[in-house]
């Protein structure tokens, strides 16, 4: 074989090493591609033969699995030496060896390691009058240096060198080169060590797109600094596109980081069922050096069904409260029509409701049925026990739930009518209330025991227990408030207020179709109701309807049978309230029944009827203040702008603070605000006791 075959042959080994090393499965395998030119001396007796001389290597380095600091090689090149005969040698090597390599710092690398092989020597004796002779032999080399990253690609080193070519020479040397890093699969700066997520939860789909439970350990594995990463989750067809996100990180050499996972799911997600494992591909993007790269990784993630929940935080019952279900939207819509046309109207808008939806579930057959599996009263101590919570339109369906699916379909009602609802929680259970609106000084005027009600932050909240569904709404009142009193001195009780709870628990629906669900007749739910308010009238009417004919028959006069009427018009009973007004302006001429009468006819749309009592009582009481208000407010629906804002502006210069609250009335014509304050089961008006 002559010289050219042989080197091509020796290139051809060489090049087949490179590419079986880069496509190797081991591991996370790579190859430094290196170009070393350098110089020898001979040695010893072989100096007086040979003069010094210079050429080149070039090596791939194999990463070896399993052992970091040590790599094998394979190795060629091209040397040449002038012999002192003048003549000259040349020489190609190809062997193999192994070699140690240890971090001084990220970008400084000492190495020394051992080759040995074959090489192809060819002497040139008259580069004109003689062929060159040819022959082969073997080699040992050894070498030891040190090396500087200038990029993560390429690197500057300097070595020593000891070359015996058996039979022929000895020589030292100096070698000063550069190696390429070639880049592999598999082979990143970034490396992802753990991704740990916990099962996933679809209820709280919302919450992941900020953060997920779990973590992603990376690592910085190269010599430089990682900046500007990029991480991105695909979940396919539970996302619409991969959830992207910048990671606030920056990892130096050998420096460990954690990730904190972000899931963005669609809506499909609430269709799963049954726990169920899904593939989710992680995609990391960064810049090193100014360059950008990627690393992907394929994990298994863990779903649960769609109705499961744990414990470990009683606000999370707020994710099923769905207020904008259609279901939720046409129940809640049937009982407001109903209450609007029952005669039995006491108190506000948010305690008639509150009543009207527990008499509408009542009528609809509802019942309360513990989980034999997951109960609440059980589940809830743990914490981390998963249970079952279903949807507002999956207890509808059933007809029955645990005492959490009953609040959570009744705090959805109340807040699909607009009313503000909370949960409340005691060791073992969980029942809703409904905020009414008072303040405690103004629902001393309505209950004859504020036991059954709660105080928190100046507002009042009347609690349901929902498993006393069948006994009617008064009963699930009070075995509420029991509740409370119960657990209150210990601090075993929590209000979570619905709304305040959404804004870190939002909430979500099931897009299912109609259920066709059969709903009870409009007079089943109608007399259930108003036996219910019968029921408040007796309990908390009667004793302070005693009273006030105690006062009349004591003598009290027009004051006390004004009184009679106010305490009547509190309650809602507006025909016995009117009659008790005129009884009274039948015999006198009497300021607070002219106003209080001008309020009913003002809440009938009388209006023509109530600007007549209200200019009668100012004129009796030019500077009274319910008087001013009744006149304002009726001049303003009867479209006469200009009379009512001078009315206002009087009003406003008496009380500011009173005049605030009906601020409408200073605009001209129909406005969203003027709607809101006049519009619905109760049109605000002032009564006057005396």
């Amino acid at each position: 074989m002559g010289p050219r075959r042989t080197a091509g042959a020796v290139l051809l080994f060489f090049i087949s090493f490179v590419a079986a090393a880069q496509n190797s499965s081991l591991g996370q395998p790579f190859v430094d591609l290196s170009l070393v030119p350098g110089v020898i001396f001979p040695i010893a007796a072989d100096r007086d033969l040979f003069s010094p001389g210079g050429g080149f290597y070039l090596t791939a380095h194999y990463q070896i699995t399993g052992l970091p600091l040590l790599q094998v090689f394979a190795e060629t090149g091209y040397f040449f030496l002038p012999v002192r005969a003048q003549s000259s040698l040349s020489f190609i090597p190809l062997g193999a060896g192994v070699e140690a390599r240890v971090n001084l710092r990220p970008r400084w690398e000492i190495h020394g390691g051992i080759s040995g092989g074959g090489f192809l020597g060819t002497l040139r004796s008259d580069p004109f009058l003689n062929a060159p002779e040819t022959g082969y032999g073997a080699y040992l080399q050894a070498q030891l240096g040190i090396s500087l990253y200038v990029a993560p690609t390429w690197s500057l080193g300097i070595a020593a060198t000891f070359l015996d070519c058996f039979g022929l020479f000895r020589s030292g040397g100096a070698l000063l080169g550069a190696t390429y890093h070639l880049p592999a699969p598999g082979r990143s700066a970034l490396s992802i060590e753990h991704v740990v997520l916990e099962p996933l939860f679809p209820i709280q789909a919302r919450l992941y797109a900020d953060k997920a439970p779990g973590t992603i350990i990376v690592k910085n594995q190269g010599r430089f600094p990682i900046r500007d990463i990029e991480a991105s989750l695909l979940v396919r067809d539970y996302m619409g596109s991969p959830t992207t996100w910048k990671v606030p990180l920056a990892l130096q050499s050998g420096e460990l980081g954690e990730i904190q996972p972000r899931l963005r799911f669609n809506e499909r997600v609430l269709g799963i069922i049954e726990e169920i494992s899904l593939p989710a591909e992680l995609t990391l993007r960064y810049s090193v050096a100014g360059r950008q790269h990627l690393t992907t990784r394929t994990f298994t993630l863990q779903l649960h069904d769609r109705n499961a929940l744990t414990w470990d935080d009683d606000r999370k019952a707020a994710l099923f409260m769905s207020e904008k279900d259609p279901l939720v939207l046409e129940l809640a819509g049937r009982t407001a029509s109903m209450a609007r046309a029952s005669a039995l109207r006491p108190l506000n808008t948010a305690f008639r409701l509150a009543a009207g939806l527990h008499a509408e579930l009542r009528a609809y057959g509802l019942s309360y049925a513990a989980d034999p599996v997951s109960p609440y009263s059980a589940l809830a101590t743990t914490g981390s026990t998963v249970d079952f919570l279903k949807f507002p339109r999956q207890t509808l369906k059933q007809k029955a739930g645990d005492c959490d699916d009953l609040t959570v379909l009744f705090c959805s009602l109340l807040e699909s009518v607009g009313l503000e609802s909370a949960f409340i929680t005691v060791p073992g259970h969980i029942f809703p209330a409904v905020c009414l609106g008072y303040t405690e000084a103004e629902a001393a005027r309505f209950f004859a025991s504020l036991d059954d009600l709660i105080f928190l932050d100046g507002r009042t909240w009347l609690p349901v227990e929902m498993t006393e569904i069948d006994g009617g709404f008064v009963q699930a009142w009070q075995a509420a408030a029991r509740c409370w009193r119960e657990h209150v001195p210990t601090r075993a009780a929590a209000l979570y207020q619905t709304r305040e709870t959404w804004k870190r628990f939002p909430p979500l629906s099931l897009a299912e179709g109609d259920l066709g669900l059969q709903y009870p007749e409009p007079a089943l739910v109608k007399r259930l109701y108003e036996i219910e308010m019968e029921r408040f009238l007796l309990r908390e009417l009667e004793p302070k309807l005693a009273e006030c004919r105690r006062r009349i028959e004591s003598g009290g006069g027009a004051p006390a049978a004004n009184a009679l009427g106010v305490l009547y018009a509190r309650y809602g009973l507006h025909s016995e309230a009117e009659a008790e007004f005129r009884r009274v302006l039948a015999r006198e001429e009497y300021c607070p029944a002219l106003t209080n009468l001008g309020n009913i006819l003002f809440i009938r749309q009388a209006y023509a009827e109530a600007l007549t009592c209200y200019e009668r009582a100012e004129g009796l009481h030019p500077d009274n203040l319910a008087a001013l208000l009744g006149k304002a407010r009726t001049l303003y629906e009867l479209g006469r702008f200009e009379e009512a804002q001078s009315c206002y502006r009087r009003l406003k210069t008496l009380d500011p603070e009173l005049a605030g609250r009906y601020a409408y009335v200073a605009l001209r014509g129909k406005s969203d605000e003027r709607a809101t304050a006049t519009s619905g089961l109760d049109p605000k008006v002032l009564w006057e006791d005396e």
